[in-house]
């Protein structure tokens, strides 16, 4: 009977723990509308973005070049709630400004 509980009180302080951290993870973690995946560039132009697992159209300030399908972007900002923002490309640090769809 006592390895019995003894195993038990392993379980519960190893186990617990971890599920109770991967739930607390789960309902705290949300979307971050400051991080993108680029789906298509249109003429270093128009770039058609991924932004929370909705595609938005952003159009360039001014050509931007070093922009490819796949790369992750940061935005300096929201890109759910702006007018204009800027991104930078992850893989190779190019900086480009955009109006907001």
């Amino acid at each position: 009977m006592s390895k019995f509980l003894v195993t038990c009180m392993i379980i519960t302080v190893f186990v617990t723990p971890g599920y109770l951290h991967a739930s607390l993870y789960a309902e705290s973690s949300h979307c971050n509308s400051n991080m993108g995946k680029v789906l298509d560039v249109v003429d270093d132009e128009l770039f058609t973005i991924s932004v929370c697992n909705e595609v938005k159209v952003f159009k360039e300030l001014s050509y931007c070049y070093g922009v490819e399908e796949g790369d992750a972007v940061i935005f300096d900002g929201f890109a759910d709630k702006c007018e204009l923002v800027s991104f930078r490309v992850v893989r190779n640090g190019v900086q480009c400004g955009v109006l907001c769809p």
